[in-house]
């Protein structure tokens, strides 16, 4: 079995290793790299000196493993670079995280040496490299926003990858300059930033969820639970979860941090760099609406032990084979398919649903003027490259929806024509776009969760000075408490958790490759009524779903390739 990237749950010899001095980072109260704030692990430094709001809690820090994978199967190199047969000899990587870039860089370069550097000591340790590679990767650690402990000229290439959000935007010339210098003549910089997106769920999606718990709490209670209270949302907010959006850009702007990194690094990066090469935004939108999971009542019987977790189906059997996952977007039905039959649409002892199942939602074409529709029929392999919008869809094809490329006049872009290559369409079309989508929605959702704790001080600052802002949000005048605020960020916190995890709906794509749904306990009567109830309901609810709510914008990714003048 590997060993864990954590500390707190790996014996202390993987930790055993020698350090490179530290920067004048560090803050003189604190001891080691990190802080645990109410269970969330962050680094132990001032914002002033070191304004990274992330944490390093080990689902965050995983979670850019992911990236990582879809950057090497999209381009099927450790870099979109072409070096040909010369790789270069000697490689920065800046903000190295956990460090898999060099160790897979150093396998694909076997000649060459790598550097790479963090603010903190989270790297694998490279006693558990093979030797031919660990002896070619160094860790050092300090603070890239100060000078660079590197010699002028000493670099050939240095790969920068997600690092904005520790940038505040007036330190970006002075951290391009700093990459100049140490970069050889002719070296290359090569630079992958996502812009920073809260995944906003719309009322029509959450109010069934919510008065379902609604429901619940007044059954089992004669009054409603305290902590539905907390919850409690003014109708006048956009959506239910306006506060923890407001919250979440507040973490950027008050660090000076661009959540957008894609508006302005263009600027900055041609500005030091010559022979820039920089492709059209890469947009990924909202995975389609997965259909409603089976009730326990419409799983299939086993014999056989519950499992704890999904695993491939082996020893459980098959969901019904009458259920036909089908997603919820332009010109798709609205029929519930966990139904036994297609003309059966409500469930058994279902509330009726006052609408058609055979009603359409509207057709989608254009989303934040971004091309996420198209069908089978339509496709070819020279769209990839295209913004030509979708003329529209075939009766005989199945919509989809993929990832696409920003239209000209929407963002910068910089180069020659070869600047769209560097994205590799083509290898995006071969992946399952859909059910990809799904887990990126699912990697957009973990920015938000590691920035829980930073959302919190951002709440509690704005708690402390009785801001009147606080007042849209439904608080009242007795409300402004480090106590009450703490226990309504919590539920709200966890209210999203849920919501989001109803919308990620990740068991339809494990579902599609094989894997089992968890079985579920069995539902007394009343609880079986109350879960088609539900049903009923957000099949109603989604009859009211606006054409930007279903796949807006979810991750938007810019690539930068520069070359330092000879």
């Amino acid at each position: 079995m590997p060993p864990s990237l954590h500390s707190e749950s790996r014996p202390a010899s993987l930790l055993s290793r020698p350090s490179s001095k530290k920067s004048s980072a560090r803050s003189q109260e604190h001891h080691g790299d990190f802080v645990y704030r109410r269970g969330s692990k962050c680094h132990a430094y001032s914002k002033n000196v070191a304004p990274y709001p992330l944490s390093y809690n080990r689902e965050a820090v995983e979670m850019n493993l992911l990236d990582r994978a879809l950057m090497y199967r999209t381009n099927r190199s450790v870099t979109f670079m072409d070096y040909k047969d010369k790789p270069p000899k000697r490689v920065l990587d800046l903000g190295c995280g956990l460090g898999a870039w060099s160790i897979d860089a150093a396998k694909a370069w076997p000649e060459s040496e790598f550097v790479g550097f963090d603010l903190v000591d989270i790297q694998l340790n490279l006693q558990y490299v093979e030797p031919s590679i660990a002896r070619r990767i160094k860790w050092v650690h300090g603070n890239f926003l100060e000078r660079l402990p590197f010699d002028d000229n000493s670099f050939d290439h240095v790969q920068l990858f997600t690092i904005a959000f520790g940038v505040p935007e007036d330190k970006w010339h002075s951290l391009f300059g700093e990459i100049h210098r140490i970069l050889r003549p002719g070296g290359r910089v090569e630079q992958i930033e996502e812009d920073a997106m809260f995944p906003v769920l719309p009322r029509w999606f959450t109010q069934p969820l919510h008065n379902a718990v609604k429901r619940g709490s007044m059954k089992n209670r004669s009054e409603p639970s305290t902590m539905m209270e907390y919850y409690s949302v003014p109708p006048t907010l956009p959506h239910d979860h306006a506060l923890l959006e407001m919250l979440f850009d507040s973490v950027f702007e008050h660090r000076f941090i661009n959540s957008r990194p894609s508006s302005i690094l263009p600027g900055y990066f041609s500005a030091t760099f010559t022979h820039v090469i920089s492709p059209p935004l890469l947009y990924f939108p909202m995975p389609p609406l997965a259909p409603l999971p089976p009730c326990p009542s419409q799983l299939p019987p086993s014999s056989s032990p519950a499992p704890p977790n999904l695993r491939v189906n082996t020893d459980f059997a098959q969901p019904d084979p009458s259920y036909v996952p089908s997603p919820l977007s332009a010109s798709t039905t609205l029929v519930d398919h966990n139904s036994h039959s297609p003309s059966d649409t409500a469930p058994r002892s279902a509330p009726a649903v006052p609408h058609s199942h055979t009603t359409t939602l509207p057709t989608l074409q254009r989303v934040d003027s971004i091309v996420t529709i198209s069908t089978v029929a339509s496709r070819s392999s020279d769209d990839s490259h295209s913004s030509a919008p979708s003329t529209g869809s075939s009766s005989s094809s199945k919509s989809i929806v993929r990832p696409s490329l920003a239209q000209a006049g929407e963002t910068v872009e910089l180069g020659s024509e070869s600047r769209h290559k560097l994205w590799a369409m083509h290898t995006l079309d071969e992946f399952d776009g859909e059910h990809t989508l799904y887990m990126h929605l699912h990697r957009a959702v973990s920015l938000v969760y590691s920035l829980k704790e930073a959302m919190w001080e951002e709440l509690q600052t704005l708690v402390r000075r009785k801001e009147g802002l606080l007042v849209e949000y439904g608080w009242q005048e007795h409300e402004y408490s480090d106590e009450f605020s703490q226990k309504r960020f919590e539920t709200m916190w966890e209210r999203y958790r849920e919501d989001v995890h109803a919308r990620i709906a990740l068991w339809h794509p494990m579902m599609e490759y094989g894997w089992t749904y968890p079985r579920q306990d069995a539902l007394s009567e009343s609880e079986l009524a109350d879960q088609h109830e539900l049903r009923a309901s957000i099949m109603q609810a989604r009859m009211f779903a606006k054409d930007n709510e279903i796949q807006p914008t979810l991750r938007a990714v810019r690539l930068l390739v520069g070359i330092k003048e000879s």
